[in-house]
């Protein structure tokens, strides 16, 4: 249970930031910020989830995972300001 639980955490994370980069690619990079911040919710629950169960490997992909979505959200956000600036 906690083993599908924890991936299905992971998957719903990487899922959101490679929605975000998609749409931040397409031109709607405040979109995509905003979806790769959502990843943030699943990686927290699996980062719980690993610390519940004591497995090191679930919190450490975890951790990775809340780096990843933070800092896609912030790229795109930057690339939404220089964006406005260069019209």
């Amino acid at each position: 249970m906690t083993s599908s639980a924890s991936k299905l955490s992971h998957v719903a994370a990487l899922a959101c930031v490679l929605i975000g980069i998609l749409s931040g690619l397409f031109g709607r990079p405040i979109i995509g910020a905003e979806i790769a911040a959502i990843g943030v919710i699943p990686a927290c629950y699996g980062m719980w989830m690993g610390i519940q169960f004591e497995t090191q490997g679930a919190l450490l992909r975890s951790i990775l995972l809340l780096v990843l979505a933070l800092g896609t959200a912030a790229l795109l956000v930057v690339a939404a300001l220089l964006g406005w600036l260069g019209k």
